[in-house]
């Protein structure tokens, strides 16, 4: 069958069959190509392309390998100022209304300082990689453009002693095997590394200590102080998984470095804790949230999902009182030893709901809000305590625009739009975060 894409849509290319939209991965715009294997996958119509037979002029030679069985890089066949084309003109049609500022574009390749590797065995082949774009079977992965160059090695020393052990992969459905995941992690400034290992709880599946030890030894040729982890997986049905995560070696936690305009701070990063993906991108955004709140400043501001409180110390110095909440009690304690590191007096961090914390404080007087939620947004009654808080200015940034756009529109019955500014914080794939300035009208 012969399709004509007509436009993007989630990273997909787009067209029409007797008025039925088809999601075609890796097409571009003004191609015609030939496709097969339609089928529904998430509510869309999926095809994958037989043959190109007019491609884009926006499209480039892929630089990666694995791009085509790839699901992770979606643009990485686009010309990069396309890309930023493509993003900056889906924040627009998100908020027509609004002045959309330029992009801020970010190095394309090797930004990422977190990647996670899953374990799967083929008869005799062992795979350490990424599930592909169609199919359930991991294919082995030899590189990735966009983490730090030292996994090609780490992956290889890994995959090495998994051969050597002859250990089993995890089975979901069976709730057998060993070995689920590993997790690389690294720091940009300080170039601190971190090995996360994920297992099986049950002790029939479990690994020999000696076997652990020469895989430790093996990762301490790439770092010899080699932050590394075991974390077990407990799954049982009809209960929630649950985690122990073990420090087996090396350092405790990853140092890292956020390098804004107007100061330097120091962070210590546990496993299980989140921190942004592209530490360029978020030294810029932090450091734009800075200048945004500089005519707010002075009183009170709320930092709500602040995580380790990245947000919450860029910003304090402008203010007299910061409130970081987040429910994750693993990072309140990581966002506790950053305020000591920093040597920062005037912010509290909190491990509570959102909704629970604005219950409890919308008699108090709040100047400023933060908000930096997960990609469902925030939840309608934390929405309404907002509206019912009134702060004189919101802050929100969304690594997933729609969700953030109706979040605005619930609140612009008492707030409007100053600012947006979008950022490519995922170069080569299609998404992209996003930063707006709100006012009380």
């Amino acid at each position: 069958m012969q399709l004509v894409i007509e436009t993007l849509k989630e990273g997909n290319g787009c067209g029409y069959l007797e008025d039925k939209e088809i999601h075609v991965p890796k097409a571009l715009p003004q191609e015609t190509i030939e496709i097969q294997e339609i089928r529904r996958k998430k509510h869309k119509r999926l095809a994958s392309i037989l043959r190109i037979k007019n491609k884009s002029k926006d499209r480039v030679r892929p630089k990666c390998k694995h791009f085509h069985q790839c699901a992770g890089c979606q643009f990485q066949h686009l010309k990069y100022a396309k890309q930023l084309t493509e993003k900056q003109e889906l924040i627009q049609a998100y908020f027509p209304q609004s002045e959309v500022a330029s992009i801020v574009p970010s190095r394309p390749f090797f930004y990422r300082n977190k990647l996670e590797l899953s374990f799967f065995q083929d008869d005799k082949k062992h795979n350490l990689g990424f599930f592909p774009l169609f199919g359930r079977k991991v294919f082995d992965l030899k590189t990735c453009l966009l983490f730090d160059p030292w996994i090609k090695k780490a992956k290889k020393l890994v995959k090495r002693w998994w051969k050597k052990t002859g250990y089993l992969p995890y089975h979901l459905r069976k709730n057998r095997g060993t070995l689920r995941n590993i997790t690389f992690r690294t720091a940009k400034h300080t170039k601190d590394k971190m090995v996360i290992l994920q297992l099986n709880s049950d002790a029939s599946f479990a690994p020999k200590r000696k076997d652990l030890d020469v895989l430790k030894k093996a990762l301490c040729k790439i770092e010899p102080n080699m932050s590394f982890f075991i974390q077990l997986w407990t799954v049982k049905p009809k209960q929630p998984t649950r985690t122990f995560l073990w420090h087996y070696s090396g350092k405790e936690h990853l140092e890292e470095e956020l390098h804004l305009k107007h100061k330097t701070l120091r962070f210590f990063i546990s496993p299980t804790t989140f921190f942004q993906p592209n530490i360029q991108m978020a030294e810029q955004m932090f450091s734009t949230i800075y200048e945004w709140l500089i005519p707010y400043k002075g009183g009170v501001c709320l930092d709500l999902y602040c995580g380790i409180g990245t947000i919450s110390l860029s910003i304090c110095d402008l203010f007299q009182k910061v409130y970081g909440v987040e429910l994750n009690k693993e990072a309140i304690l990581d966002a506790n030893v950053a305020k000591t590191l920093n040597h920062i007096q005037n912010v509290e961090f909190l491990a509570q709901d959102a909704k629970m914390f604005l219950r409890e404080k919308r008699e108090e007087k709040i100047d400023v809000v933060i908000i930096d939620p997960p990609r469902c947004g925030l939840d309608p009654k934390s929405r309404q305590m907002i509206l019912e808080i009134q702060p004189k200015a919101i802050i929100y940034l969304a690594c997933n625009p729609k969700t953030q756009k109706e979040d605005i529109e619930m609140l612009s019955s008492h707030y409007k739009i100053e600012k947006i500014q979008p950022f490519d914080q995922f170069p080569n794939t299609h998404h992209v975060e996003n930063l707006v300035l709100m006012t009380l009208c």
